[in-house]
């Protein structure tokens, strides 16, 4: 994989200027308008991409004491994450590295989903060109290696990615002439190499899985959709395989017709009594479109429940789980829009502080912060929110210019922020923030 670097210049609000961050904890309110120079002159992270880039030492003996001590970005005198200043005297949302993966307008290379493993390595997955993508960074984003026409030159992508005991996970497409896209899964090893493969289809039309999670037993559970013809019915596709890629079950349910190969939703997150999937569904009445949570068991079988969400929705494109069972959805309507669901069927809150038109992932960090990503109006969004729905940053972290793309969210080892998209130049984009 090679580095590319860019001389556009990046539009980060991270920060604001140096002498309000001496002042202590720095804003948590949008920003959109700081320069990238101010950002990498205050987090210590370079303009350009594709080099490792880290923030300066900081946490010494003097953090926090509400002091700006030397080697301290700002100091608040708590321990609380994300407020604006971290605990380790860091300034919150503040980007640490970025890679730009090469593609082109005519050729494009796109990250769709991203994982880290407990040493903070990522796995980046997606599509380059026509075939799938795949490759594996160090946490300071070095590229440790990249595979196109990753298993095989037909067609494709990848669009969930997991880890799990060494192994890396992938789910998304394998074109085939007879009836266009198939659902397509993977197992391979921390080098690169498949182990095995397998696969799906619905006949007719295009289908593609979307999301892939692995459970406490090593099991995998895949949602994605079968797009049929407009004449026929259309399907959010749920399954369950073992480690080895053999069916344990699979299930289909009705939603609304039409659609096209759009690279989001449904989404997926496992809960301690199963897992849920989320998208849109066309009502027993048949003539309103609703968005839909559906709650399965992982014994199999049709969905236990089905859950009208929020009429603010269009669609679900992400789905996480807390441990006590909540769940957070991003998706979209006329806005961003971030929902908790309790465990017990309430909706707590509903947020569209987050910038942008469309919710594309959402993750929780270690200390139930939720972090999300979207795009549209000409930023990547990516926010911050406390479980209780409080906004504690909002950054418009888009790298390029023009139509941007942020699709992947996931948190790495002391919460660090890991995010991946697509640059209007059709660079494939990786980045990582601070909480």
């Amino acid at each position: 994989m090679m580095t590319h670097s860019s001389s556009r210049p990046e539009r980060h609000a991270v920060l604001l200027a140096a002498a309000l961050a001496a002042a202590g904890c720095p804003p948590t309110e949008q920003d959109p308008t700081a320069s990238s120079e101010a950002s990498a002159a205050s987090t210590g992270a370079a303009a350009s991409t594709g080099a490792a880039t880290t923030a300066p030492t900081t946490g010494g003996p003097t953090c926090p004491d509400g002091d700006v001590d030397e080697g301290e970005s700002c100091d608040d005198g708590n321990l609380v994450n994300g407020d604006g200043c971290n605990n380790d005297c860091t300034q919150s949302g503040a980007l640490i590295a970025q890679y730009l993966e090469p593609g082109a307008r005519s050729d494009e290379t796109i990250v769709y989903s991203v994982a880290v493993d407990a040493d903070g390595n990522i796995v980046a997955g997606g599509k380059k060109g026509n075939t799938r993508w795949l490759a594996r960074l160090d946490p300071d984003l070095a590229p440790l290696w990249s595979i196109a026409s990753f298993g095989g030159a037909k067609a494709g992508f990848i669009r969930g990615v997991a880890l799990a005991d060494g192994v890396i996970y992938a789910a998304g497409a394998d074109f085939n002439l007879a009836d266009g896209f198939d659902i397509w899964l993977a197992a391979i090893d921390g080098a690169g190499k498949i182990q095995w493969t397998t696969g799906a289809t619905g006949g007719e039309g295009d289908d593609y899985a979307t999301q892939i999670a692995v459970t406490e037993g090593g099991d995998l559970v895949v949602a994605g959709l079968m797009l049929a013809p407009p004449e026929m019915k259309n399907f959010v596709w749920t399954g369950r395989y073992d480690a080895d890629g053999v069916e344990v079950w699979t299930d289909k349910q009705t939603t609304a017709k039409g659609g096209s190969l759009a690279p989001f939703g449904p989404g997926l997150a496992l809960t301690a009594d199963g897992a849920a999937v989320g998208w849109t569904r066309v009502f027993v009445d048949g003539e309103t479109v609703n968005e839909a949570l559906f709650l399965y068991s992982l014994a199999g079988g049709a969905p236990e429940q089905v859950v009208r969400v929020a009429t603010e929705f269009g669609y679900i494109n992400a789905v996480a789980a807390d441990a006590a069972g909540d769940l957070v959805l991003a998706g979209s309507f006329q806005d961003t829009l971030v929902v908790r669901r309790s465990s017990a069927g309430e909706t707590p809150w509903t947020s569209d502080a987050c910038m942008g038109k469309i919710g594309r992932d959402v993750a929780i960090d270690g200390q139930g912060d939720i972090v999300a990503i979207g795009d549209g109006d000409g930023v990547i969004s990516l926010c911050k929110f406390t479980a209780s729905g409080e906004l504690r940053w909002a950054r418009d972290v888009d790298a390029g210019d023009g139509d941007d793309v942020g699709y992947t969210v996931a948190i790495g080892p002391a919460d660090r922020i890991v995010v991946g998209g697509r640059l209007s130049a059709g660079e494939g984009w990786l980045a990582t923030y601070t909480p």
